[in-house]
């Protein structure tokens, strides 16, 4: 569960650095920023799987159904 927090806390954290982010800031910066938030949610996505044993299709539908 501390894993998920801690995910869930950097997560959070990345976003806020990226929205705050001045507009003529180093185009370079923000795509890391960006692959960084990417990589935390798919950490976040396999804890949250693992936590509740979803399967691979579960996992899917989950997907499928959050994008509505």
């Amino acid at each position: 569960m501390e894993r998920i927090l801690s995910a869930m806390q950097r997560d959070v954290g990345l976003r806020q650095e990226a929205s705050s982010s001045q507009a003529g800031a180093d185009v370079s910066a923000l795509a890391r920023r960006a692959e960084a938030v990417a990589q935390a949610e798919a950490e976040l996505d396999e804890l949250a799987s693992a936590l509740y044993g979803l399967t691979p299709a579960e996992r899917d539908l989950v997907k499928e159904s959050a994008k509505k």
